[in-house]
């Protein structure tokens, strides 16, 4: 695949008007695997009137540490972005919104690949909110 990750300076319509996209960022090796900024984020874009998809609320803290004791972290791992990979997919979406530090993660920069394969562009959180 060849290709570059599309980046938009702010979509086309501002605020929301229910556009949906899909929240990425960094998670690993972040206290609470980054849940805050992903909460906040969303939280300010369902503001703006944006439909969030936010893979940091999939599971509870209490349900991500079963899954990693049974699975091992890489298993666990892999599951959350075969199953982000996939909501991607299927998930109908208007943007991939990229919260701070997304390019040093493995997980956010494979979710901007994908976006790139599907024509969904890809804009930084803090562009996107400043444009607001």
């Amino acid at each position: 695949m060849t290709g570059t990750v599309t980046e938009v300076e702010y979509p086309a319509t501002l605020p929301g008007d229910g556009q949906r996209v899909y929240l990425s960022g960094p998670m690993t090796g972040i206290d609470d695997y980054n849940r805050p900024a992903f909460a906040q984020a969303t939280e300010t874009l369902e503001a703006l009137g944006y439909e969030v998809v936010n893979p940091g609320a999939a599971e509870t803290a209490e349900e991500v540490e079963e899954q990693i004791d049974e699975l091992g972290y890489g298993g666990f791992w892999r599951e959350c972005l075969k199953r982000d990979v996939i909501g991607l997919f299927d998930g109908d979406f208007d943007m991939i919104v990229s919260l701070p530090g997304w390019e040093g993660s493995k997980g956010a920069t494979m979710e901007a690949a994908v976006g790139v394969g599907l024509d969904i562009p890809r804009v930084d959180y803090e562009t996107l909110i400043a444009k607001a």
